[in-house]
Parts: C-alpha cells; sequence; structure tokens
C-alpha cells in the first residue's frame, strides 16, 4: 500500500514569520518530495512569491481562512488532488486569522475521497513575542491556534523583554499544559526538533472561521507606477485601523514588497521584476474592524494617488 503523506500546518498570527519558518523548513526537507499549500488572506497570493519554488508541488488557497465555509469547498478539492502528486510531505501555512480547529474533521470529512491519504503529524504554533499579548484576548483565531497546536514557538524574542517572553509563555501553558514552547529569533527551530515534539492534538473543534466573522479585508489591484511618498502616506494614514497591510507595488523608485503590522513598516525593494510579479501587483489590507473601513480606505487612496481604488470582488 502506498503511504500516506506526512501532514504539518503552520498557524501563527499575522506577519508572526510563518513563512520564514516555511522557508527553513524546506531547505530542510531537501531530501523529501514536499508540497506547500498557502492560504492567504487577500485575493491576491503575495507569500507565495517570497519562497523559492525549486523541486517543490507549491498550490495557493487565497480570499480567505481554508477552514472558513466561504472557500472550504476549493481546500477539500485541492487536498484531495494534491495527494495524487508524488510527494511524501505536504506543509499547509495558513493565513494569519486562520483558526486550525477543525483539521481534524476536515480530513475525516476527506477519507471516503482518498487514494494514499493524510498522516497529520500535527500544527505548529509561530506566536509573535511583540504583538501576542496586545491581540491574544481581542481575536479567539489566536487562542485557538495556540490551543490546537502540539509545538509553539515563540518567535522574535530579540524584540521584547524577557518578562514579556516569561508572560506569554505562562499564558501559553495556561491555554495549552500540553504544548512543547520554543523561543526563537527568526523562526530558527530545526525540523529535527520540531518532529521530536510534534503531535497531533486530537483537537475535534468547530472553526472560529464563518463568514459572520470574517475580518475586513480589501485588496486593491494596481496598474501602473505609483509614487514611493505615495504609497507611504497612504499606508500611515491607516496606521491605527489596520492589522496588516502587504503587497507588490511598481514606485517611481522601483519596485517594492510592502509588509507592514501593527505599525512596523517594512518596504523592502525588490531587485528582478518578471510577469509574475506584475500580475501580483497590489496590496492586501486587513483591518481591525468592518466599520466605515473600506470608506477610510477609499478615501485615503484617493487623496495620496489621485485615483480611486479598484477593489478585487472577494
Amino acid at each position: 500500500m502506498t503511504e500516506k503523506i506526512k501532514l504539518y500546518i503552520i498557524s501563527g498570527f499575522l506577519g508572526a514569520g510563518k513563512t520564514t519558518f516555511l522557508k527553513r523548513l524546506l531547505c530542510d526537507m531537501q531530501d523529501r518530495k514536499v508540497g506547500v499549500l498557502l492560504n492567504e488572506f487577500g485575493v491576491i497570493g503575495i507569500d507565495g512569491r517570497t519562497i523559492d519554488k525549486n523541486g517543490v508541488e507549491y498550490v495557493e488557497v487565497n480570499n480567505g481562512s481554508i477552514f472558513c465555509s466561504c472557500i472550504k469547498a476549493n481546500f477539500l478539492k485541492t487536498m484531495i488532488e494534491l495527494q495524487k502528486l508524488d510527494i511524501d510531505s505536504l506543509v499547509i501555512e495558513n493565513s494569519g486569522l486562520a483558526d486550525p480547529s477543525s483539521m481534524n474533521s476536515i480530513l475525516q470529512e476527506l477519507s471516503p475521497h482518498m487514494q494514499r491519504g493524510y498522516e497529520y503529524l500535527g500544527s505548529v504554533c509561530i506566536v509573535d513575542a511583540t504583538l501576542f499579548l496586545k491581540y491574544y484576548k481581542m481575536l479567539p483565531q489566536l487562542v485557538n491556534q495556540v490551543v490546537s497546536s502540539s509545538f509553539v514557538i515563540i518567535n522574535k524574542t530579540d524584540l521584547a523583554d524577557k518578562k514579556t517572553v516569561d508572560d506569554i509563555e505562562n499564558e501559553i501553558k495556561s491555554l495549552n499544559p500540553n504544548a512543547f514552547v520554543k523561543r526563537a529569533v527568526q523562526a530558527d527551530v530545526p525540523i529535527s526538533e520540531i518532529e521530536k515534539h510534534l503531535v497531533n492534538s486530537g483537537v475535534i473543534e468547530e472553526s472560529y472561521n464563518t463568514p459572520a466573522n470574517r475580518t475586513a479585508t480589501y485588496t486593491i489591484k494596481l496598474d501602473g507606477q505609483y509614487s514611493k511618498s505615495s504609497i507611504e502616506a497612504f499606508t500611515k494614514g491607516l496606521f491605527e485601523y489596520a492589522l496588516r497591510i502587504k503587497g507588490f507595488v511598481q514606485t517611481d523608485e522601483g519596485w517594492i514588497h510592502v509588509d507592514i503590522v501593527d505599525g512596523d513598516y517594512r518596504f523592502k525593494s525588490i531587485e528582478k521584476a518578471d510577469d509574475e510579479l506584475a500580475a501580483k501587483q497590489g496590496l492586501i489590507i486587513i483591518g481591525r474592524d468592518q466599520s466605515e473601513f473600506e470608506q477610510l480606505v477609499t478615501s485615503l487612496w484617493k487623496e495620496n494617488t489621485g485615483e480611486m481604488p479598484h477593489y478585487i470582488e472577494e
């Protein structure tokens, strides 16, 4: 009988370091046949552009959490197709607002449609040492990410003081006493240590991700060139209202990768542009709440660029 595909999940808040951890994981898995499923909350895929796909079977499922009924059917179909590929491991990186509590029930639902199937090894949760204490009581998804994981990495410990990191670890242990907790910088944890402690937690709960609980998310499709200063002014105008802003923009100073989390601004220059990059040009904006957020985004975009934003319909 053909062996089942080993399944790993990476969860964690927006900007916690999931993609950085995924890159490290893929380096450690070079001797394996690996598939990667990236889940983006916006309509266009951003993180996939930053991953070296050499030798990796790669697919994106965008526009919401894969555990939400709004795109669950697409996720199930993708999982069925992926198990037909010549891979021995599959890594799923959830969107930052995903609640993976229903993963075990989803695999049970998939079982009748599987030829090989998946051996779910468990979920690794990346916790942001600079933001976890600020947001976890406001966002049930963050709590459920910790509860449904067996290995929790407290990342960015170099950016937080020891007391804060100690408080975070105590909260994690309170939420999930059975979790193995590892402190890290740049999500630098080898797969050997992950697999030593990773287990399927066995959690079978309904996911908090439902259409009714969907966070305010807007995707602006961009065409042509924009001044870098106008993009900076636009994003800074959303400082108090946006949880995350990310995307690719062609500016008068070259292509940039915008990656903003809770006021932490990063505008990284992109040296090599291609057709894929041009096709992905746009900004994903995730707000703290729904109230008047679209109106704010629209007015700020018009004020700083002189044009109405071209929203991609979800």
